[in-house]
């Protein structure tokens, strides 16, 4: 069904006015196409002001609803829905896991649910289903795989999800016992096939050993920077796992045996016999000494690249946002890197949250209740291009630099919006109701909660 649009309104009419001696907004360029949202998530939704005064009453778009309870997890694929009763609140023997079609919400199946306790990150990988629990809660850590056409359990594993290979496979990662978060026990890396789970290789590693992941390149070219997350085309997937051994001792290997690619012993001021904090930020190893010091490394050779000096008292990083790097400020603001040099950029007491847009960054205000307004900013200056207002993105329009949002009104009327960072332009589509929030988007269709719990799907 085609979109049902209310017309066009430029930033400058739509967002909220800057306060006194900010930028106002202006024009930009156009860009290229979004990557990978790591940071924009539901911390952006708030209300428009003066967008539901302006805008002409509409038909809304055709809708389907999908039943749900309260609490139930929903995970979605670009032709259907699945359904995860929550625990606790349905009788023994009473949780079911369903399935429905998209966009008309034609039930599919309906099985009893294959784990106990609360779910953690699931996903869709092919044509299966892979449900995790959440395992900072439960003692038992269990993965299946079902076939998502039927709801057939094909295998089972006592592990827990960790990722997806960039050939398609799944990480998982079995430790004895209940830990938490914060504990790197003894354990056994994994990389099974999603169909079948027919095992690929196994890596032992012992206690206090650290991992991390290289991801695929985004649209825009950025590493790690993928589109996934919102454009809903399957999950991030990883081409390089980084080890880090107590003692200091690195390594980079491939996902598709685990072999060892380099290997180096990094110096660090940790304690003896302790593993050096590495994470990858694009072409680069961070390694962290636990103190000031941030030490970057190329992962190609493990060669020295630069050192950078933060107050671990007052700021955490540093961490992608587009092709640079980031130290955010805990109690707002953020000091963006040169990732060839280490050297700070520009600095900026207002933002807490940005990610790459295109050659723009999009940013939220810190020091708001809830959340704030999307503003666009110059990578290269930090200086204000645009507002956009406020919204929850939910979804990038690939190859069009352009992002579906949605702000959600006290009375449950939800405005569908289409956002462009290039012009500073929202284009409100149509309107919503009886929405309660936590959105997400497939191609031509929008999944949001209602207020009775169930959810509903419309054709946008």
């Amino acid at each position: 069904m085609a979109a049902i649009e209310l017309g066009e309104m430029s930033a400058a009419s739509t967002a909220h006015r800057p306060p006194a001696g900010r930028p106002r907004p202006v024009a930009t360029r156009a860009v290229r196409r979004m990557p990978r949202w790591p940071r924009l998530g539901g911390t952006l939704a708030v209300l428009l002001a003066g967008v539901a005064a302006a805008a002409p009453v509409a038909r809304p778009p055709a809708e389907a609803t999908v039943p749900a309870r309260q609490g139930a997890l929903t995970i979605s694929a670009p032709d259907r829905i699945f359904v995860a009763d929550p625990p606790g609140e349905a009788a023994a023997g009473d949780r079911w896991l369903a399935a429905y079609r998209l966009p008309d919400g034609a039930p599919l199946w309906r099985v009893p649910m294959p784990l106990s306790g609360p779910l953690g990150n699931s996903l869709v990988l092919g044509g299966t289903l892979v449900l995790t629990v959440d395992w900072s809660s439960v003692a038992r850590r269990e993965t299946v795989g079902l076939d998502a056409a039927t709801g057939l359990v094909r295998w089972r594993r006592t592990a827990t999800l960790e990722g997806v290979t960039a050939a398609g496979d799944v990480l998982l990662w079995a430790a004895p016992g209940q830990t938490t978060v914060t504990d790197n026990p003894p354990g056994t890396l994994l990389a099974v096939a999603a169909a079948d789970a027919a095992q690929r290789w196994s890596l032992p590693l012992p206690a206090g050993t650290l991992r991390s992941y290289r991801y695929e390149r985004g649209p825009t070219g950025d590493p790690g920077e993928v589109a996934a997350a919102a454009d809903r085309s399957g999950p991030v997937r990883a081409t390089a796992l980084v080890v880090s051994r107590p003692g200091g001792r690195v390594e980079i290997r491939d996902l598709a045996a685990a072999a060892v690619l380099r290997a180096a012993d990094l110096p660090g001021r940790g304690p003896v016999g302790a593993s050096l904090p590495a994470r990858v930020a694009g072409d680069l190893l961070l390694v962290d000494d636990g103190s000031r010091t941030v030490t970057a490394y190329g992962l190609d050779r493990l060669d020295h690249r630069w050192q950078l000096t933060r107050d671990p008292g007052r700021e955490y990083g540093p961490i992608p946002c587009g092709a640079g790097l980031c130290l955010y400020r805990r109690h707002g603001g953020v000091r963006a890197a040169d990732p060839a040099t280490g050297r700070t950029v520009w600095t900026d007491g207002r933002w807490e949250n940005l990610t790459r847009v295109g050659d723009r960054l999009l940013a939220s205000r810190s020091g708001a209740v809830g959340a704030a307004p999307l503003t666009v900013l110059d990578p290269a200056t930090g200086e204000v291009r645009g507002e956009l207002g406020a919204w929850q993105v939910v979804r990038v329009v690939a190859g069009a630099g352009r992002l579906t949002g949605v702000r959600v009104a006290p009375d449950g009327t939800a405005w569908v919006a289409e956002l462009d960072p290039a012009a500073a332009r929202v284009r409100v589509l149509q309107p919503l109701r009886d929405v309660v929030g936590d959105c997400a988007a497939e191609p031509g269709v929008l999944i949001c909660r209602r207020l009775d719990g169930s959810v509903g799907v419309w054709r946008i």
